[in-house]
């Protein structure tokens, strides 16, 4: 409910004003939409599908819920075909991503859902350094990267950094190669650094004038993945939790899922190792950031 309340107050406000940023259920704390996650990037699609958007809190809420899955859901679709699956297993991709285990958990978080924009900007680039494409899709696929690359940091700052981290990852396993695609990504790079900088300004002014912004490693540390969690089977139902530990949530998808994960990648291998090596690598990178300075 709080976070339907931050929304609803992103919906009824000016956007980048001050009223927008200092929501009055938290007076006189300033900067309190930047504690929750801006909602501007929900409340812009919403905006963008339903003309009644900001009128009540619940409906809100509820239809971006449905939106975000549903964008999420095709967007990784997009993406896995673009990798070189088809039909179904793309479809199962996309089910992947917004119905794992990991997902799930953050239902109740809108602003970390499982949406479009990281998988979206990731297809975006594979799509601007591809040299089979015509220099117009190349040029829009520049312009829809920065495009995901600004939504999602003014949706959810965690969840900018996986964006951030997948898209060095995949810049150094597919650079551009041609002289087209170096001018489209050094334009799309510096394009979206002016996002992250004035995204960081704001950050920087609500750290400065709150006190005790932010949040510190202890208060994370307890919620951080072990590693044997990658091999713990879901219990009761397929969505399950590891019943070891009821302070940690799943991140990890159990056995079932990762059969899922080996048989895309089988599916992968024939046609391209790169494109291979390349999820192996992202998936290693988001492993290895979910488990932290947690130890076994």
């Amino acid at each position: 409910m709080v976070q339907a309340a931050y929304l609803h107050h992103a919906l009824s406000s000016l956007p980048w004003s001050p009223q927008f940023w200092h929501l009055p259920i938290f007076w006189p704390t300033p900067w309190t939409q930047l504690m929750l996650d801006p909602m501007v990037a929900q409340a812009f699609l919403l905006r963008l599908v339903w003309w009644g958007a900001g009128s009540q809190v619940a409906l809100d809420a509820n239809l971006l819920f449905v939106l975000t899955l549903a964008s999420g859901f095709w967007g990784m679709a997009l993406l896995a075909r673009r990798c070189g699956l088809r039909g179904g297993a793309a479809i199962l991709a996309g089910v992947v991503y917004v119905l794992g285990p990991f997902a799930v958990g953050h239902w109740q978080h809108l602003n970390q859902l499982p949406s479009a924009w990281i998988p979206v900007a990731l297809w975006a680039w594979l799509s601007l350094v591809d040299s089979g494409r015509s220099g117009r899709e190349r040029i829009g696929a520049s312009a829809v990267l920065v495009l995901c690359v600004s939504l999602q940091l003014s949706s959810s700052v965690y969840m900018s950094a996986t964006l951030g981290v997948g898209l060095v990852l995949t810049a150094a396993i597919h650079p551009p190669r041609d002289r087209m695609s170096r001018i489209l990504a050094s334009a799309a790079a510096i394009l979206a650094s002016a996002a992250v900088v004035s995204w960081a300004q704001l950050f920087l002014r609500a750290r400065n004038e709150v006190e005790g912004y932010g949040r510190s490693v202890s208060e994370t540390g307890p919620l951080q993945a072990r590693l044997f969690d990658l091999l713990n089977a879901p219990q009761s139902h397929l969505l399950g939790w590891p019943g070891h530990d009821l302070a940690r949530p799943a991140l990890y998808p159990g056995l079932l899922w990762l059969g899922v994960a080996g048989f895309g990648l089988w599916q992968l291998w024939p046609q391209s190792r790169r494109r291979f090596a390349w999820i192996l690598t992202l998936g290693g990178a988001g492993m290895v950031l979910a488990v932290g300075r947690t130890h076994p």
